[in-house]
């Protein structure tokens, strides 16, 4: 079997400018990381619970956010709009006092859906 050399060159493809690809061509203003963020929040389920510590003092935990930054930011609001003290570490809020309805309310607001919201 003998094989030429033309047979073995390969040739180059033919390429138009209106029919090319950029392989790193900005799409649209979702990013696909943005996108994924969006389905996270979508699928969030946050639990609002109140324990009892030391001495009968009641606190008040909420868990279940993804984004540690939009976690503080919305430890900090409801911390000013409550009028309580708290914390947000380890992915939990703990705000001192029994707040639920009112964090639930302050969810709410904030464009959380009823269904994502679990009151114990």
């Amino acid at each position: 079997m003998v094989i030429s050399i033309s047979e073995i060159k390969k040739e180059k493809p033919v390429s138009s400018k209106k029919n090319r690809i950029e392989p790193f061509a900005v799409a649209d203003e979702n990013s696909f990381d943005d996108l994924l963020k969006k389905l996270d929040e979508d699928e969030i389920k946050i639990i609002v619970q109140l324990y009892v510590i030391k001495r009968g003092k009641r606190v008040t935990n909420i868990k279940g956010f993804t984004d540690q930054e939009k976690m503080e930011s919305i430890a900090h609001e409801l911390k000013k709009t409550i009028g309580t003290g708290g914390t947000a570490k380890n992915g939990m809020i703990v705000l001192q006092g029994d707040h639920r309805s009112k964090v639930t309310e302050f969810l709410l607001t904030k464009g959380y859906s009823r269904e994502s919201i679990e009151v114990i």
